[in-house]
Formats: structure tokens, C-alpha cells, sequence
């Protein structure tokens, strides 16, 4: 279990991590296709197995953590779509409590929130979130609710990293071939 004395992880995989020094935990999260919504979706360490089946909430992030613990790596995280501040909160203070002093924790609100291809699911989600009366305000503008997401989830980790705002990251993600994009976001 996390915390033992000795390391979950095979040496093979150590070794081949060891020259990164950021991990992006995307995949490990499930972030595109993730069904995350409370803290009481998250994987427990102790779960019979860290692969997901019909419910996809990725690895349990005490893993997460002590890989990029273990590297020596700042850990990049990428919060559920649908999670509410709840589990960004929970999550967040997770890491401040538990990740070493001196690594960073880089944040960002999903994964290619401009991608509508299979397996995004953040797309139609956005797109849902849109038709409702609560979001009529924003006039279908799909980035400026990407935005405020993730704002949201940026203000919860600022909240919980007060004191220690230059151990996080805050990731407004864009596109190589499409800088429009996250321009629209931040702006």
C-alpha cells in the first residue's frame, strides 16, 4: 500500500520515468472518459485492482502521488469534468498534504475540452451543460463555460494552496495547431 516501506512499482517502471521530472496523470485519472462526479467516486488505495471496469475513476491518487514522490517528478492532474468542488477540494488538500515539499502540482480542468471525436467526453457534457436554463446566461458560449470550470476548480486549489501558491500550477490548456482556443478561455 502506499506509504510502505517499500515501492509499489516495478524498478523497470521507475527506471523508466526517472528522466522526466513532470508527469502528466491524465490516462491514470481516466480524465477523458471518467465518471467522477463526488469524493466518494474515487478509487480507494485498497481497491482489489487499480484498472477500471464499467465505472472508470482512474488509479487511487495516493499511488499518484507517491510515484511522483518516489521521481522526485511534479505530478500535472487533471480534474473530472464533472466533479463537484467537494472532490476538488478533497483532492486538492490530498495533494498540499502529501505531496514533498519543493514539487509542484500542475492543475488543469479536463483534457481537450475542444475535442468532440470518440472517447471525449467532456465535449457533449459542455454541450448538455449549455442547454440548460441555469447556464442561459452564457449564450451556448462553450468557452466561456470552460472557463468558469475551470476557474472554479483553479479557485478551490488556489484556496486550499493559500500560503503555498508557488507549489501550484494552474494549466489553461490550447491547442498546437489552434492557439484560438485557449486564448478564448483565458480571455
Amino acid at each position: 500500500q502506499p506509504g510502505a516501506a517499500f515501492s509499489p512499482f516495478h524498478p523497470l517502471f521507475l527506471e523508466r520515468l526517472a528522466p522526466f521530472k513532470t508527469l502528466r496523470f491524465m490516462d491514470w485519472q481516466e480524465t477523458n472518459s471518467t465518471d467522477v462526479v463526488t469524493s466518494t467516486d474515487r478509487r480507494p488505495f485498497d481497491y482489489a485492482t487499480q484498472q477500471s471496469g464499467d465505472f472508470r475513476n482512474g488509479v487511487a491518487l495516493e499511488y499518484i502521488i507517491q510515484l511522483a514522490n518516489e521521481l522526485d517528478a511534479d505530478p500535472w492532474f487533471n480534474m473530472p469534468y464533472q466533479a463537484d468542488d467537494n472532490f476538488v477540494r478533497n483532492f486538492a488538500t490530498m495533494v498540499r498534504d502529501n505531496l514533498e515539499p519543493g514539487r509542484k502540482a500542475y492543475v488543469e480542468w479536463s483534457n481537450e475540452t475542444w475535442n468532440a471525436g470518440w472517447g471525449f467526453e467532456t465535449y457533449p457534457w459542455v454541450t448538455q451543460q449549455l442547454a440548460l436554463p441555469e447556464n442561459a446566461y452564457l449564450n451556448g458560449d462553450r468557452w466561456a463555460f470552460v472557463a468558469r470550470e475551470t476557474k472554479r476548480d483553479f479557485d478551490v486549489w488556489s484556496d486550499v494552496f493559500a500560503g503555498q501558491s508557488d507549489r501550484i500550477v494552474r494549466v489553461v490548456a490550447g491547442q498546437q495547431a489552434n492557439s484560438w482556443i485557449a486564448e478564448q478561455i483565458a480571455n
